[in-house]
């Protein structure tokens, strides 16, 4: 790398304040006149190149595969992006290994490389927990070892909570505190947030990596903080935020999503809030993701191996049926009764198109490295064009971005509650 090629996006705060991004790294610089900006900038090119340079670690990753045990579901969340548990077929284990199979064919040496094995929701996955545990003991016995990750509602017993503290799973567990009754009630109607509140309690005091999923309805919004509270007094200290997402295949209404001026304020107020009163908590979200000039997510690139409960193999799990919308672009392979994987290569081939560089407006923008184009589906719910991003999340970006910005000027404890996993350089 040198200083030509390395990309790095400048951001103005107040007309005083300076934002470096470039790949893996945010600098923040106060009190920059506009005739300092370009030698600030000259100054980060340097650091980024001589980092690069001065890298020698090259991690080796093994493969991972995503499951979606099954499309039922003992919750009927009122936004469910795949209407869980309106059909209740389960992959058969059968299908699961024959995918597994595949992944270790075009490993090198798998027994030396670790699997990762995701398991996610178009229903509940403990719904289908033999087949879970069944999958986790064959990867073992085709790799070297296995990591597991699952994303799950919570409606566990003492049995499902056991195996995931022996996996030692890094488990995202959906709870929506306030408003959690409402939005996420049982099957039967009846509220659910006592039973998730248990499996997070139970699995924070054993250790387990746990992300507590906390969805934003409209009606939510102002209950934010509230909740962020409810779910740190379980003992959670991680906590990814995000707004209602819907789609065609989403249960409920538009009307669901949040207002996003709304959003954006409550949720600076949260940060400064956290702050404020030291509450050991981690804020995730899709709008501060680790700045890049990769892909948004494995869709766009086409690497992520999803296997739905039919045997398909989509690289998105809001599309994992034949009849939803962008099945025949998202959904690139299946896995045939006498156990062969087939892939459709020029499906794969659309799929590496799904990077900012592609789409109209994103390469001249400067938030382009931490907003990555958006999810690639919400642009195709909100447009009906994958390679046009979501002015919705777009404009989320932009809103709010810059503010968290300028709060890390203000408080720089800000910093230590929504970034993470990449290196911050900051001056204030």
């Amino acid at each position: 790398m040198d200083a030509q090629t390395a990309t790095l996006d400048i951001v103005r705060i107040d007309n005083r304040h300076l934002v470096l991004i470039s790949e893996n790294r945010i600098s923040f610089i106060p009190n920059v006149s506009d005739e300092e900006i370009e030698q600030a900038c000259v100054e980060e090119r340097r650091v980024i190149v001589a980092h690069a340079n001065a890298s020698t670690t090259h991690t080796q990753l093994g493969p991972s595969i995503a499951f979606m045990p099954t499309f039922d579901c003992n919750l009927r969340c009122i936004y469910c992006y795949a209407k869980g548990g309106e059909d209740q077929t389960s992959l058969p284990l059968a299908t699961a290994k024959h995918t597994i199979d595949w992944t270790a064919s075009k490993t090198d040496d798998p027994h030396a490389k670790p699997l990762t094995v995701y398991f996610v929701g178009g229903g509940e996955p403990f719904m289908n927990f033999r087949m879970m545990d069944g999958i986790c003991r064959y990867s073992r016995e085709r790799f070297a070892s296995v990591e597991v990750v699952v994303v799950s509602n919570g409606i566990h017993g003492q049995k499902q909570r056991q195996w995931l503290i022996e996996n030692k799973a890094s488990t995202r567990i959906s709870f929506d505190g306030i408003m959690h009754a409402k939005n996420r009630p049982l099957a039967t109607h009846a509220p659910s947030d006592a039973i998730v509140e248990q499996t997070i309690k139970e699995l924070a005091v054993a250790g387990v990596p746990l992300t507590v999923q906390l969805t934003i309805t409209r009606d939510g919004t102002a209950h934010m903080f509230e909740s962020i509270e409810r779910i740190s007094s379980l003992g959670a200290r991680y906590i990814k935020i995000e707004p209602v997402h819907h789609s065609v295949l989403s249960r409920g209404e538009q009307s669901l999503v949040p207002d996003l001026e709304e959003f954006v304020e409550m949720f600076l107020s949260s940060l400064k809030r956290i702050t404020e009163q030291g509450l050991l908590i981690k804020i995730d979200n899709s709008f501060i993701s680790r700045p890049t000039s990769g892909y948004y997510c494995g869709a766009g690139e086409g690497s992520n191996v999803t296997v739905t409960p039919t045997g398909l193999i989509t690289s998105c799990l809001e599309v994992a049926s034949m009849s939803d919308a962008y099945a025949d672009t998202m959904i690139y392979g299946r896995c045939t009764e006498s156990g062969q994987v087939v892939i459709d290569d020029d499906k794969r081939r659309f799929l590496d198109r799904l990077h900012w560089r592609n789409y109209p407006n994103c390469p001249g923008c400067n938030l382009k490295l931490i907003c990555g184009g958006g999810c690639p589906m919400q642009g195709g719910w909100d447009n009906n064009d994958l390679l046009n991003p979501s002015a919705y999340t777009c404009r989320a970006h932009q809103m709010l971005l810059p503010k968290i910005f300028a709060q890390v000027f203000d408080d720089p404890r800000t910093v230590d509650v929504v970034f993470d996993n990449h290196t911050i350089e900051r001056q204030c």
